[in-house]
């Protein structure tokens, strides 16, 4: 009751406590008795609940007294405890129940997309295997074991029955492959390899897989692939290297062949020449013959290529020069050559044009340049320089090493882009008359040179006649006419 009245004072209700007291003395002593049975028709206790105050205190203490006496409060404790638990219970459960939903849709989604993959398996040819390589037991699919004409239960689920069907003479190349995959090596395995056939017969399998699962020690546990039946494709690269075999032995001939008729042609004139008395006629028989000889040389060296396509021109010029230094000089050691070349590598198209061209004008530095057994130097240089755009007629390139313009139309342009070389052959000797322009003479040597270089090869030549006399030579490899 004091509990009561104590907190009824503390909600403002002090002073009405206290004229309680003063109007009841014994208003206490009056409500401790069992208030709830106390008669509310006595005077005294009329009186009193005609009070609000005496009203308000009445409620307080029977408030009071019920949670004393009907409420335990160690057992609202556990009723607490059991509440948060329940919420806590049920914060877990919804959590759960939203985790089983994610993992329910993503199992759905894995369930669909192994459906995928294997309606896609299904509408190949290939097989599939899952080798587990700790225990060495594998699970080849139908499919793979029905491309060796096998069905399941006839062969051995395990690593020991693929290499037993491997050929011998790839077993070494496989394992050695599969090996570098297994410890690490590589990102995937890939091999072809020939497998033996039920039958007995070998077809080509192309082998693709990869480690799935490693240890903490990153040692393969796990590895899975697929095999392709590649024979068919096999027996076609068989057949395209064998096409291919005799149609570079049948070029090889055409080459060694052109090249002994241009050899017998030569001879010829040389038989021819014998008798002729007149230097000048015997002069230009040897003209002909070193031309002819110049573009038989570039056959001879197509039929040694490799690759029978192109011949490398540094080699080339080496040769050329070597010929025409024996057929022009009578005391070569008066004339020395200094060859700094690039390895560049010309086709058939540019080989024969550049090879005339070069013939010309060694020649003409041979017989005309170093008068009276006069010592002199002939110097050829040959390098790349760039990497331009190929561009039709009168449109130029953007280049300040080469600015010759194209005749030909944009339809007669093979490559948009191609490679410049520049081509300079220079000698120190008497040099060229006062006023010579190559592009404007009557001379069959520089006609023959100008039209090679600039309608041929579609390049540009310019002469330097200092110091002598040098040739600037600049075509675009790349930019020819097509055949006709």
């Amino acid at each position: 009751m004091e509990e009561s009245i104590s907190c009824y004072k503390h909600w403002g209700a002090g002073q009405k406590v206290k004229n309680l007291e003063d109007t009841y003395p014994d208003l206490l002593n009056i409500l401790e008795k069992q208030p709830r049975q106390m008669p509310t028709q006595s005077p005294v206790m009329s009186d009193i609940y005609k009070s609000p105050e005496a009203l308000d205190l009445t409620a307080i203490m029977r408030a009071s007294q019920a949670i004393s006496s009907e409420i335990d409060f160690e057992i609202l404790n556990i009723q607490l405890v059991q509440v948060a638990i329940s919420l806590e219970n049920a914060r877990l459960y919804t959590k759960l129940k939203l985790d089983i939903t994610r993992r329910k849709k993503a199992e759905e989604a894995l369930i669909k997309n192994e459906e995928i993959l294997r309606l896609t398996l299904d509408s190949t040819s290939d097989g599939t295997w899952n080798w587990n390589v700790v225990t060495g037991e594998v699970v080849f699919s139908d499919k793979w074991l029905g491309s060796l004409g096998y069905k399941r239960g006839e062969v051995k689920p395990h690593v020991s029955f693929w290499e037993s069907i491997i050929h011998p003479d790839d077993m070494a190349n496989t394992m050695n492959t599969l090996n570098l995959h297994l410890e690490a090596k590589t990102d995937t395995y890939e091999c072809e390899t020939r497998l033996l056939k039920k039958s007995g017969v070998y077809r080509w399998n192309l082998d693709r897989g990869r480690v799935i699962e490693r240890d903490d020690d990153g040692k393969p546990l796990r590895m899975v692939g697929t095999d392709t039946d590649i024979t068919e494709r096999k027996k076609a690269e068989i057949q395209i290297k064998s096409s291919l075999r005799e149609k570079e032995t049948l070029i090889q001939e055409v080459y060694h062949r052109t090249k002994n008729n241009m050899n017998v042609i030569c001879s010829l004139l040389r038989m021819q020449s014998e008798g002729i008395k007149d230097g000048k006629v015997l002069t230009m028989f040897k003209d002909i013959d070193s031309k002819i000889r110049s573009m038989s040389l570039v056959h001879s060296k197509l039929y040694q290529a490799k690759d029978l396509s192109s011949i490398n021109l540094k080699d080339y010029i080496a040769d050329l020069v070597s010929n025409l230094f024996m057929t022009y000089l009578l005391t070569p050691h008066k004339i020395s050559l200094k060859l700094i070349a690039d390895d560049v590598p010309l086709s058939l198209d540019y080989a024969i044009p550049c090879g005339l061209a070069i013939n010309e004008i060694i020649t003409n530095s041979l017989k005309y340049a170093f008068p009276d057994n006069r010592k002199g130097e002939i110097k050829i240089t040959l390098r790349r320089i760039a990497d331009i755009a190929c561009l039709p007629a009168r449109q130029g390139l953007q280049n300040a090493d080469y600015e010759q313009s194209f005749e030909l139309p944009k339809s007669e342009i093979r490559n948009l882009k191609s490679e410049v070389i520049e081509l300079k052959i220079a000698d120190n000797g008497i040099g060229m008359p006062e006023g010579f322009d190559i592009k404007n003479t009557d001379t069959l040597g520089s006609k023959l040179v100008f039209g090679l270089i600039e309608k041929q090869l579609d390049g540009k030549i310019d002469l330097n006649c200092e110091n002598g006399v040098e040739f600037i030579i600049k075509f675009n490899v790349g930019c020819y006419r097509k055949r006709v």
